[in-house]
């Protein structure tokens, strides 16, 4: 397995599945000087799933939802700990 494919492997399945073949070349074209670069969208990929290619509206309403909730989810506790409540 050719270090592209791994790389190209750290992206989210919806990413892999509609552009793997195409985000392999691109990495391999890109180089090493990129990988930085590449780690950071990799981490953006999967921290906003909203973004991610899908095959149908409600695919994508249903991401936004279940982001929007652990959004929330995350914003509650934090407060809780800091104010104590």
């Amino acid at each position: 397995m050719s270090l592209a494919r791994r790389l190209a492997g750290l992206y989210p399945p919806a990413f892999r599945q509609r552009w793997g073949a195409d985000l392999e070349i691109e990495i391999r074209a890109a180089g090493a000087r990129s990988w930085p670069n590449l780690a950071v969208s990799v981490a953006a990929m999967w921290l906003h799933p909203a973004i991610w290619p899908a095959d149908s509206r409600s695919q994508r309403h249903a991401r936004a939802a279940t982001t929007a909730a652990a959004v929330t989810a995350a914003c509650s506790c934090r407060c809780r700990r800091t104010c104590g409540r």
